[in-house]
């Protein structure tokens, strides 16, 4: 079972500050990290992957690789993901311009994950019980299996 670092509750508080507009919140890069890497089954991998015990520098290979070269839309503008890491963009639709950008190094991003797991806000309640309910599934088939030789 994996150890986690004791953190403080004010590193994850829900009460965030009220957010300026020229800003990028810490409550806005938590709800695109929440997402996982964008590809089917990226959130489970990344979930599962922080279950087990790794250096930083397996964490930052693994994210690079998991999250690849691209990014996609947010609300408030883009995420931008490459081998550096995340960089988020807050964009003013009306006038048509960048207003903030923040950049994440993979091993703030591996941290923040690590943070959003140990007080189960990375997978929502139901994705959770799907979580468990496929290991359970996969666990009582792999002792129906009987091999005969």
């Amino acid at each position: 079972m994996k150890e986690y670092t004791e953190i403080s509750l004010f590193d994850v508080t829900d009460a965030f500050p009220d957010e300026d507009d020229n800003e990028i919140s810490q409550k806005m890069i938590d709800s695109q990290l929440q997402r996982g890497s964008g590809f089917v089954g990226g959130k489970t991998r990344i979930y599962k992957w922080f279950q087990e015990e790794h250096t930083e520098i397996e964490n930052q290979k693994f994210l690079a690789k998991e999250y690849g070269l691209g990014g996609w839309s947010t609300d408030f503008g883009w995420l931008h993901h490459d081998s550096k890491g995340l960089r988020f963009v807050k964009y003013d639709r009306i006038n048509k311009h960048d207003i903030a950008e923040i950049g994440l190094s993979w091993v703030e991003v591996s941290k923040r994950i690590q943070t959003l797991i140990a007080v189960d806000q990375y997978l929502t309640p139901e994705e959770m019980a799907e979580m468990l309910n496929v290991n359970q599934d996969i666990e009582s088939d792999s002792e129906d299996w009987v091999l005969d030789i």
